[in-house]
């Protein structure tokens, strides 16, 4: 299994690096005189944030397939066909993702 950064971050960098500040403006000063700081989320950065929202909520089990597996292992009913599982062997042995 190879582990590295993942396309979602890789599109997040790729998109913080295209973005370009266009009509800013000078930074506000508090009643000290001194300059504030300031933040702007793009629109872009708002979507990729609720989307790996979802990604983190969703669950990883798919509950109603797996119930259904379960009955139909009870019931012996549950078949798998032999050329599926071959594939599946020879997949892992040579490295490919399945």
């Amino acid at each position: 299994m190879m582990i590295g950064p993942s396309n979602g971050i890789n599109q997040i960098l790729r998109i913080y690096r295209q973005e370009k500040v266009e009509g800013s403006k000078p930074a506000a000063k508090t009643s000290t005189g001194k300059e504030k700081d300031e933040l702007v989320i793009s629109d872009e950065a708002r979507v990729v944030t609720v989307a790996q929202q979802a990604v983190k909520d969703a669950s990883d089990i798919r509950t109603d397939k797996v119930a259904a597996i379960k009955e139909a292992i009870e019931k012996g009913t549950y078949q798998v066909p032999s050329d599926q599982v071959a594939e599946a062997i020879l997949n892992f042995l040579s490295g490919d993702k399945f």
